[in-house]
């Protein structure tokens, strides 16, 4: 469904900075487990929707794989980074993104910040 532009201000104003606060801190509380970790790299993707109803939307939904394809890194490095690097780069990511969204100027800026976030998080290339 897309929503017009007055609809998505207003929800940004009245929803979405603090509901996309929200999903940042369960995002990565759910990175913490190793289930979570593949269910967080799906909520990133959709963490633009929750911040403005809509946003962008990722060209195709991240899949999984356990052999390396266009150009992904083995998921054994992928993982070890996602562990050791990846979790606090991107939650350090994600807040100066938030921070930039929140004043309606960085807007433009955070959307960009937040389209690298499954690259930060866990090397996930998405074309």
């Amino acid at each position: 469904m897309t929503y017009s532009p007055a609809v998505r201000l207003a929800y940004f104003v009245l929803v979405g900075w603090w509901a996309s606060a929200a999903w940042i801190l369960g995002v990565w509380l759910a990175m913490l487990t190793p289930p979570g970790l593949a269910a967080g790299t799906r909520m990133i993707n959709r963490l633009p929707q929750a911040l403005l109803l809509g946003g962008h939307k990722p060209a195709r939904a991240p899949t999984i794989s356990l052999t390396p394809t266009a150009g992904q890194a083995d998921w054994r490095w992928r993982a070890l980074y996602a562990v050791g690097l990846g979790w606090w780069l991107s939650l350090l990511w994600a807040a100066l993104a938030w921070l930039a969204c929140i004043t309606l100027l960085g807007l433009p800026l955070a959307l960009v910040m937040l389209s690298f976030l499954p690259t930060i998080a866990n090397l996930q290339r998405t074309e």
